[in-house]
Formats: C-alpha cells, structure tokens, sequence
C-alpha cells in the first residue's frame, strides 16, 4: 500500500504555477508538465495520480 504525503509538505502543479506567476509571468500548468517530460522536474504522484512537488 502506497503512503500518503502529508497535504501541507507538498504543492500540486497548479498552485506552483500560482506561487511563481509573479516572476515567470508566460508560465503555465503545461510548460512545467513539458519540463517533467524533458526530465528536468521529478514531481511525485499523489494516490489520485495529481503530479506534487515537495
């Protein structure tokens, strides 16, 4: 059985996108998913399949 990561040690792809939109204005839920399949994010898995960064 999977362990569950605590909800306040992780942020999911969307609220990361919210939290740098200040200093990356162009970037979006899609361009960090790019980044992942180029290899440069390793972001887990929540057990809902939501990709979370730590």
């Amino acid at each position: 059985m999977k362990k569950e990561i605590p909800e306040k040690n992780y942020l999911i792809i969307s609220k990361v996108v919210k939290k740098l939109k200040k200093l990356y204005p162009d970037l979006t839920n899609s361009k960090l998913r790019f980044l992942e399949s180029e290899g440069l994010l390793s972001p887990k898995r929540a057990l809902n399949r939501y990709r979370i960064l730590l």
